[in-house]
């Protein structure tokens, strides 16, 4: 069996996670919960603008469970 699950959120300005939106889901609200809170603990390097300044972002991740 295989589970596509997409989400979009935004990486800060320092690095953490915000704002974690399901795009697709996995077919399972609690394992959606599960991916969105683990998601919303990953930390990132993140964006700068020209002058190296740290800008927030966007991402949209994809995450493939097979089975």
């Amino acid at each position: 069996r295989r589970v596509l699950f997409r989400s979009r959120f935004t990486i800060k300005e320092d690095g953490s996670v915000g704002d974690v939106e399901v795009v697709s889901s996995s077919g399972s609200s609690a394992l959606d919960a599960v991916i969105v809170d683990t998601i919303s603990k990953w930390r990132f390097s993140p964006a700068t603008d020209s002058n190296g300044k740290p800008v927030a972002s966007s991402k949209t991740e994809y995450i493939d469970f097979k089975n």
